[in-house]
């Protein structure tokens, strides 16, 4: 009896042990880690950040963050999306990240304290191609302007893609308001955005521009 006993408590140590994250049919999860950015030797982030309200755009799933600042975002379909984490005292954060069907993505999330004094970047403005513009040629710079209310360093991330919105990340942290892109196919629609940042990590993500290769 004893015998049959342990084996049991072995079967159901190794059943725990290998239990893996459910995933509904056609799904995908997310799950990470949030951390405080300005913690541990040379800011290497070793804090966790509890109670960080991080979600899904578009929105599909939220968590909080747990005592560890572990998360789990479930059921969310296959594709690209946009993660942001945010939480009281800290600077908003975004990034991409690919959900793939009965797998789980990883995602690592540094959140920096937030500047009272600090003002956000003014919200990028297009300036070439605008906005329903037709252009006639597959190589071109996107041109914007941003500029920040603190006189600040800004640093940009350039979103570019087929989809609306665009996912797919071809410059990031560049200080230059221009971006060159090349080898783009005629007839095609393509969608951009810039995702501006200041010194202090205050940030806006601007809205979506569409134009078309003739």
């Amino acid at each position: 009896m004893k015998k049959i006993l342990v084996l049991l408590l072995i079967s159901l140590f190794v059943s725990c042990k290998n239990e893996k994250i459910p995933i509904a049919a056609e799904s995908g999860a997310i799950k990470g880690e949030v951390l405080d950015a300005m913690t541990g030797p040379t800011y290497t982030a070793t804090a966790p950040v509890t109670g960080a309200n991080v979600f899904t755009y578009p929105f599909i799933s939220e968590a909080l963050s747990d005592v560890n600042g572990e998360f789990l975002l479930q059921g969310i379909p296959s594709g690209w999306y946009y993660l942001y984490a945010e939480k009281q005292g800290y600077n908003k954060i975004m990034m991409p990240v690919e959900v793939f069907s009965d797998k789980v993505s990883e995602s690592k999330i540094l959140l920096r304290p937030l500047n009272e004094e600090n003002i956000p970047p003014d919200t990028a403005v297009c300036l070439y191609p605008k906005d329903g513009f037709n252009v006639y040629v597959t190589d071109f710079e996107l041109q914007w302007e941003c500029t920040d209310p603190d006189s600040n360093l800004v640093f940009f991330d350039v979103f570019l893609d087929e989809t609306n919105p665009p996912f797919k990340k071809i410059y990031s942290s560049i200080m230059s308001q221009t971006a060159k892109v090349d080898s783009l196919e005629k007839g095609k629609d393509y969608y951009w955005r810039i995702y501006a940042q200041d010194w202090n990590h205050a940030s806006v993500l601007g809205p979506v521009w569409k134009f078309t290769v003739k």
